[in-house]
């Protein structure tokens, strides 16, 4: 074996001997603190479950936010539909007292209406009954005024 090739061998034993010597303290240093890292690991992990939750939770208040705007406006809607309701039902009410008005007048118009036609029959009537009188009284007045020539005549 050359010296060179010595020295390729000898160089990855104290290579090797570095680095376990790295991976000892590493150990030793690591060890006591071992615990408190995988605290520290299980702490960040509930700390990511609480964000996640939080998140959860601050999303739900912002939907139950918006549910309870929606719900506010719904109710002045209501509350606006009830009041128009009310003035409807008012207005409602006024045109059906004016339709009972206005049925009383019909009423009124078709008495009037009844009373002028029972004159108008019992006119008619009554001139039927004069024209007939008067006939009657032309013809009598024509009998008396041929008995009356009759009369003169003889």
């Amino acid at each position: 074996m050359s010296q060179c090739d010595a020295e390729q061998t000898e160089e990855p034993i104290w290579k090797r001997l570095i680095l376990e010597q790295f991976k000892a303290r590493n150990r030793q240093e690591i060890h006591p603190f071992k615990h408190i890292m995988s605290q520290h690991a299980q702490v960040l992990g509930e700390c990511f479950d609480y964000k996640n939750m939080l998140n959860g939770l601050q999303n739900e208040v912002k939907m139950w936010k918006s549910r309870y705007e929606e719900a506010s406006k719904k109710m002045k809607n209501f509350d606006e539909l009830r009041q128009d309701t009310f003035a409807t039902t008012q207005h409602v009410k006024e045109l059906e007292l004016k339709i009972l008005g206005l049925q009383d007048e019909l009423v009124c118009s078709f008495r009037s209406k009844s009373e002028t036609a029972r004159s108008l029959l019992d006119i008619n009537r009554d001139l039927l009954k004069a024209r007939t009188n008067l006939r009657e009284k032309k013809a009598e007045l024509a009998a008396t005024k041929v008995e009356f020539r009759q009369k003169v005549e003889e």
